[in-house]
């Protein structure tokens, strides 16, 4: 049994840890820490092999746990920094306006959201790409859905910036 364990463990690495790591490079901050996150979660996975059901595509399940051991990853390092407001003061960039993604590469949007503070990555990544909710954002962070909301907000404000700063898009091409 053990044997066929590693054996299914081993072709999965093989075809899913590329993906997972770029999941564990949206967030860390640098290659190392992504190498880490990685390879805890990629033994969480082997460990849990026996528990998947099959309820969901593996690469889903595996997807889940890489963000999970992200997430631990960062409580460990350091305490979210982070400041509510009010639900009114929510905003965003308007991508309805002018496609800034066509102008850019994954990569570089990696890179700009990377330089974003770690709490407001975190939360974007949760939010925008895993398209995780605030109240769930919230309890798998231990903050309120305001301080959720609140980082969403000033990640979205600070790529702003950087978009502007990157591609020379005014406020205006964004629709603000």
């Amino acid at each position: 049994m053990k044997q066929s364990k590693r054996k299914i463990f081993t072709k999965l690495y093989k075809e899913h840890s590329s993906y997972m790591y770029g999941i564990c490079l949206r967030y860390t901050k640098d290659t190392d820490d992504a190498q880490d996150v990685l390879q805890d979660g990629f033994i969480k996975v082997y460990n849990a092999l026996d528990s998947f059901k099959g309820e969901s595509k593996i690469k889903t399940w595996i997807s889940r746990i890489m963000v999970n051991t992200a997430i631990n990853h960062y409580r460990k390092k350091k305490v979210l920094n982070t400041y509510p407001i009010e639900e009114n003061e929510v905003g965003g960039l308007n991508f309805d306006k002018i496609d800034v993604l066509n102008k850019m590469s994954a990569d570089e949007l990696l890179e700009l959201i990377k330089l974003l503070p770690e709490g407001y990555s975190l939360v974007f990544n949760l939010y925008v790409i895993e398209g995780y909710k605030h109240r769930e954002i919230a309890k798998m962070l231990d903050i309120t859905e305001g301080t959720s909301k609140s980082q969403l907000s000033k990640a979205r404000k600070k790529l702003q910036k950087l978009l502007k700063e990157r591609l020379g898009i005014s406020k205006e091409d964004l629709g603000l």
